[in-house]
């Protein structure tokens, strides 16, 4: 972990002095192999913001938690500003960046109220943290919207707080049932 905490720290650095520079938030985001995880067990757990994919077969699962990074639009060019928007901050991440999106099919009907409103006409959600596994790889993905108004130590300290958080509710899976003694 001692690397990792240097490496998101150099994230960080770099993203905020992007920020200075170009008068504006970047996104800066660190990845990691990490044990396996039950995602189920973390949303069960967890009160914060929480999305999840996963492939047909299983092979391809992601957790996201907590909102990094949020881009909504609306009206007919929703897809382009979106596009644009997303282009902006994801060439700012020296990283592969993953992002969790929706659209609404048609911007003249409304939906009923439910649990899809709050998504709105076009959303697009970096989660502050990914848990990601691609077959028996398991990764964690850490990601902030860094500015210039807050100081790289009090991004470090918000971050190591809410990663303290999210492993405390992360329980390593087993693939053996417990033995007794």
């Amino acid at each position: 972990m001692p690397d990792t905490q240097t490496h998101i720290k150099q994230r960080i650095e770099q993203a905020h002095k992007r920020a200075r520079a170009w008068q504006r938030p970047v996104l800066a985001s660190y990845t990691w192999e990490i044990p396996s995880f039950d995602a189920f067990h973390i949303i069960q757990n967890t009160e914060t913001s929480h999305y999840y994919f996963s492939t047909p077969d299983r092979s391809l699962e992601m957790l996201g938690c907590a909102d990094a990074l949020v881009l909504t639009a609306s009206g007919p060019e929703r897809f382009q500003r979106l596009q644009y928007d997303w282009s902006l901050h994801r060439r700012d991440v020296d990283a592969v960046i993953h992002a969790f999106s929706g659209f609404s099919f048609d911007t003249f009907v409304r939906p009923q109220k439910n649990m899809w409103e709050a998504f709105g006409e076009a959303s697009l959600v970096v989660p502050k943290f990914l848990y990601r596994r691609s077959g028996d790889k398991h990764t964690l993905t850490v990601s902030t919207l860094v500015s210039a108004n807050r100081s790289v130590e009090q991004y470090l300290i918000q971050l190591a707080n809410q990663l303290a958080q999210f492993n405390a509710l992360h329980a390593p899976t087993s693939r053996h049932p417990p033995t007794r003694k």
